[in-house]
């Protein structure tokens, strides 16, 4: 394994000196928000809300960070964008009015992580790598519950009531590949892609098979990260449809840490419960609509799949995101 991390910073080290910029912005903000009241069912529980803010960029020089030792590149003619990201994420169970937490429904979990991420794409061969490190923190430290709290107070909507239960202290520390490549496409208003993703670490083990399949008004996907949303076309409008299938080995968000498989909830009793069972196969889909003007992009997507936790009903989830694009 360890032959095999240092071949591969070699590898992408040369291969990085002779990539090149792409063209058009420079930069993109994004600001992400993954909540389950904005699917058509309204539900609050499961995976509920998801905060994220990101930073996306071009490099003038070459990195010389260790990370960026390890991150894979697209090859000679490719765009590499980096990114920063900052996430918070909460899961609660199915039932928020209830005090008490059942064994086998969704735990209550908080996480706060940052991640550094390389979006490499070749123009030429259509093709894409993304390297993702992810370290951060589950637990209270993640203020998960008082977020969540301190919302649902603003809006009027009932507290969540069993945040004393919530997952203990964990290091998330996780390596994510993923790649995407070009299958067919007739001309500019259709896209249809093929790729997948593996994770590896102390957050999450498994991979994810997926198929991307783009139509409408938009650049080329392999155009770069940023101009599918901040593109050399003044308007973009088009619809995605993501079908993927994930094989989870192991999710510490829902089951616990990898080396500490037991906890007390911090019951009266002290008991001491087995956390919730993630699926194994977990079939989903994404679709819905980006629209772009010159800097500014809106997109609203919708996820549904068969749940994350075993026995637990199918699972709705929407995403809004604003992007903001920068010289």
């Amino acid at each position: 394994m360890i032959r095999l991390l240092l071949i591969l910073s070699i590898v992408v080290s040369v291969q990085d000196a002779v990539a090149q910029r792409a063209p058009g912005k420079n930069s993109l903000l994004r600001i992400y928000m993954d909540n389950d009241f904005f699917a058509y069912r309204k539900e609050d529980g499961g995976y509920s809300n998801g905060i994220r803010l990101d930073y996306f960029y071009h490099r003038k020089r070459q990195p010389t960070s260790f990370l960026s030792n390890f991150m894979l590149n697209a090859g000679d003619s490719a765009i590499n964008t980096y990114s920063w990201s900052v996430m918070q994420i909460m899961i609660t169970s199915n039932d928020i009015t209830q005090e008490e937490w059942t064994k086998g429904d969704y735990p209550y979990s908080g996480s706060l992580f940052v991640t550094h991420a390389l979006n490499s794409v070749n123009p030429d061969e259509g093709y894409a790598l993304k390297t993702e490190w992810i370290v951060g923190v589950m637990g209270p430290e993640a203020c998960a519950g008082e977020v969540q709290t301190w919302f649902h107070d603003l809006i009027g909507h009932h507290r969540p009531m069993g945040w004393h239960h919530q997952m203990p202290t964990a290091l998330l520390l996780n390596l994510n590949l993923g790649y995407e490549k070009l299958l067919f496409s007739p001309g500019r208003a259709l896209e249809v892609l093929g790729g997948g993703e593996m994770y590896m670490g102390t957050m999450y083990i498994g991979m994810a098979f997926q198929s991307t399949i783009r139509f409408g008004k938009m650049t080329p996907y392999f155009d770069g990260f940023v101009n599918r949303f901040t593109g050399r076309r003044k308007l973009q409008a088009y619809f995605i449809i993501k079908p993927q299938l994930s094989l989870v080995f192991h999710n510490t968000l829902l089951e616990g840490s990898l080396f500490r498989r037991d906890y007390s909830r911090g019951s009266d009793d002290g008991l001491i419960v087995s956390e919730s069972e993630s699926n194994t196969l977990v079939p989903g889909i994404d679709y819905g609509l980006v629209l772009s003007y010159g800097p500014l992009a809106f997109s609203f997507t919708l996820n549904t799949n068969t749940g994350l936790v075993r026995d637990q009903p199918s699972k709705s989830l929407g995403n809004v995101s604003l992007y903001i694009g920068f010289l």
